[in-house]
């Protein structure tokens, strides 16, 4: 019952022995030309090598494709972050990072941005206002000085440019208060916007 090759001539054959049923001590030698089974055997070898290289090169393109997509995500959150770095806060990632993951952290960082910049707007707006507000009065408070000292005065009209400083340094002491809790309010504000919650 265990095949094995034999040559008859120049013919190389697969054999084996089989018992007659009907005749337990006889058996009959039964074979074929192996070149079906070697042309059967070298098919299956060289359609499993196709097989093999192709499932292969499937894989690569699509690992390729695979990381191609998120090295893209990730320059594109990249570029952005340099530019904010640079001071352009108008930049923003948008549907540049593509992938389920790259994507919402694109989304994040846009988040993180649009906060950034209105802090910023806010801190140049009460820059903005605190050296307009405090314009005015020390200007007053410059030009009574300057009068002053521009010729000898009596007493009375020395108390009187003194009086009107003192009234343009009380105009400045409530303005400064009023920036520092205008200040301190933005602050409080700025302290509630957590940009760990963000991510």
């Amino acid at each position: 019952g265990k095949p094995f090759d034999l040559v008859c001539g120049s013919l190389l054959l697969r054999a084996v022995f089989a018992t007659i049923p009907a005749h337990d001590k006889q058996t009959l030698l039964m074979a074929v030309p192996r070149t079906s089974l070697d042309d059967d055997r070298r098919f299956m070898v060289q359609t499993m090598l196709v097989v093999l290289f192709g499932s292969v090169l499937v894989a690569a393109l699509v690992a390729r494709s695979l990381s191609r997509g998120l090295a893209r995500g990730q320059e594109a959150i990249a570029t952005v972050a340099r530019k904010v770095a640079s001071g352009d806060l108008s930049a923003r990632v948008g549907t540049e990072a593509s992938g389920s993951e790259t994507e919402q952290l694109g989304h994040d960082i846009d988040e993180m941005i649009r906060q950034l910049a209105g802090l910023v707007e806010s801190q140049e707006r009460f820059v903005a206002n605190a050296a307009h507000e405090l314009r005015s009065p020390i200007t007053a408070l410059y030009g009574e000085l300057q009068l002053a000292t521009r010729r000898e005065r009596s007493t009375a009209e020395y108390k009187e440019i003194i009086e009107h400083a003192l009234e343009s340094t009380r105009h400045l002491k409530s303005l400064a208060q009023d920036l520092l809790a205008t200040a301190k309010i933005q602050h409080r504000q700025r302290d509630k916007v957590r940009f760990d919650e963000i991510f």
